[in-house]
């Protein structure tokens, strides 16, 4: 689920690049990052294992 949620921001980043108005691109760079967020969030809480 992480390595998608990764590509989603990848996704987004890359095809902000695509459209002409700065409102889109903007809106999808907000978007990658708050996936971006919840994506490191979900990674933090993972539990660690000691050996």
């Amino acid at each position: 689920m992480i390595t998608v949620l990764f590509a989603s921001v990848m996704f987004f980043g890359g095809i902000s690049t695509q459209f002409e108005t700065t409102r889109y691109r903007i809106a999808l760079l907000v978007i990658g990052g708050i996936v971006l967020g919840v994506a490191l969030g979900i990674l933090c809480n993972y539990p660690l294992a000691f050996e």
